[in-house]
């Protein structure tokens, strides 16, 4: 009984209140309108069903660059049109006295040209990984072309010349109740 009393006690979190201790986990749900990485109506409604008042959602992996993408559907947060997307997304789980923490990611080296546009980026290019015949991923044209898998690209590094990731978005969206220094992910 102390731990189902303990769930439902609020806890803060910099200057978030929550009204119980029960977070969502993000959970891809590979949703987000395809190429453009804009987040879904249908992702909208995902979230805004599963706000509660007081809680807190933590957002499936989201991509900071063109480069970062590892899956065909999984939203992004680098361009201006995606902003917006999540903005709709955070003004429903608002509207229910929910909270959002966008988890932020690049793909690295498990993207594929295919999803990019452009050959993957890592910050480590392992030879032995390069190496591996064995290494396989599955492009978003895999399946309606008949093949399963296709063969991994090497990536390149992010310490080569010719890098066409850009500089990271000044841009962001926040929690109306979360200061500007708590924390840069807050949405």
């Amino acid at each position: 009984m102390q731990v189902q009393k303990k769930l439902f006690t609020p806890v803060q979190i910099g200057p978030i209140t929550l009204k119980h201790r029960i977070v969502m986990p993000p959970m891809s749900r590979l949703r987000a309108q395809w190429p453009s990485g804009i987040p879904s109506d249908l992702m909208r409604e995902y979230y805004s069903q599963r706000a509660s008042d007081g809680g807190l959602i933590l957002t499936e992996a989201t991509a900071i660059s063109p480069s970062g993408r590892g899956y065909r559907g999984a939203p992004c947060l680098y361009r201006d049109e995606q902003l917006t997307g999540w903005k709709r997304i955070t003004d429903a789980v608002h509207a229910k006295g929910g909270y959002m923490l966008a988890q932020l990611w690049h793909a690295g080296r498990t993207t594929h040209v295919a999803v990019t546009g452009e050959q993957p980026v890592t910050a480590s290019v392992d030879p032995a990984y390069c190496a591996d015949p064995n290494i396989f991923v599955v492009t978003p044209t895999a399946f309606r072309d008949r093949r399963r898998i296709e063969r991994w690209r090497r990536p390149r590094s992010l310490l080569s010349s010719g890098s066409t990731v850009p500089p990271p978005s000044t841009r962001s969206v926040q929690a109306s109740t979360a200061s500007k220094s708590w924390p840069p992910m807050v949405i």
